[in-house]
């Protein structure tokens, strides 16, 4: 077989093409991680609400860290059903950018029960929402980066409802926006890609 050299309008039109293919599986497949994640601290966040405001015991919030677990079923349990495909360096991008996120999200959650952090729902929805933008951006969907970017300005309403319990509310509202909704905006995508190729 004779190696060529491509030439630079290949170069970039491969490049385009794998951007592309990226793109239309992350609206096939990937709106179910926004979906399970978003909904799971959603979930979570009126849980916590509803204990600690109905016990009037602080010790529920360690009920926070059910995210990581609720998160993780819903992950295993539809990535069974999933087909399989190639691996692309912009879906590994995506997975260390939210790799990335969650680590920080956990040592943060730690950090604040050991006094080290405080505004620890600010934080986190900057994380949360800082990680949807970059996702948005890499993979060339302006909406999802357009709602992570909504979300990282709705964040800074958040101080504003510290020491008060309807500040977890505001929480769960502000992930519903920017990962719940683009979530089903993917899904909705996908159902009529799959339509298109069948």
């Amino acid at each position: 077989m004779e190696d060529r050299t491509i030439t630079g309008q290949e170069s970039l039109g491969l490049i385009a093409r794998m951007i592309q293919n990226t793109q239309r599986r992350f609206e096939r497949y990937a709106g179910m991680p926004f979906v399970i994640w978003g909904y799971s601290t959603v979930l979570v966040s009126v849980a916590v609400w509803l204990l600690v405001t109905r016990t009037g015991n602080p010790d529920w919030n360690f009920v926070w860290f059910g995210i990581v677990p609720l998160g993780a079923a819903g992950m295993f349990i539809t990535r069974k059903s999933r087909e399989k495909t190639v691996t692309t360096y912009t879906d590994q991008l995506v997975g260390y950018i939210w790799k990335g996120v969650g680590f920080t999200a956990v040592l943060v959650s730690i950090a604040s029960m050991f006094g080290l952090v405080t505004q620890i729902l600010f934080i986190e929805a900057l994380l949360i929402n800082t990680g949807t933008a970059v996702t948005g951006m890499a993979i060339k969907l302006k909406y999802v980066a357009v709602m992570g970017f909504v979300g990282i300005v709705l964040s800074f309403a958040l101080p504003f409802f510290n020491g008060s319990w309807y500040q977890i509310l505001v929480f769960a509202l502000i992930v519903a926006v920017t990962m719940v909704v683009p979530g089903h905006i993917m899904n909705a995508q996908g159902r009529k890609l799959n339509s298109k190729d069948s």
